[in-house]
């Protein structure tokens, strides 16, 4: 079973500035982050049960600065082995 949205993932040019302009709207920083295996710099926003995954490349010439790739993120566990069953993704 394919369970709601977990995160959407929206590419940056600059985290800092992108988590200025998501403040103004009223978002908070849950998290960030540099995940050098996957040469982003990432930040979760809360948004009630969906999050927002700000994604800023570690590289000029990395995926999310090429491409300005977008991505969703679903919760495809077994009913009740979630991330939220896990501790972790959204709140109820």
């Amino acid at each position: 079973m394919i369970g709601p949205a977990h995160h959407v993932g929206v590419a940056v040019r600059s985290l800092d500035a992108a988590l200025a302009d998501y403040r103004n709207l009223g978002f908070e920083a849950e998290s960030v982050e540099d995940v050098p295996a996957q040469g982003v710099r990432v930040a979760f926003l809360g948004t009630g049960p969906t999050r927002i995954e700000l994604l800023e490349s570690l590289s000029p010439d990395g995926v999310i600065a090429r491409f300005g790739a977008r991505h969703s993120g679903r919760d495809a566990s077994p009913p009740g082995k979630g991330a939220q069953a896990r501790g972790r993704g959204a709140a109820p």
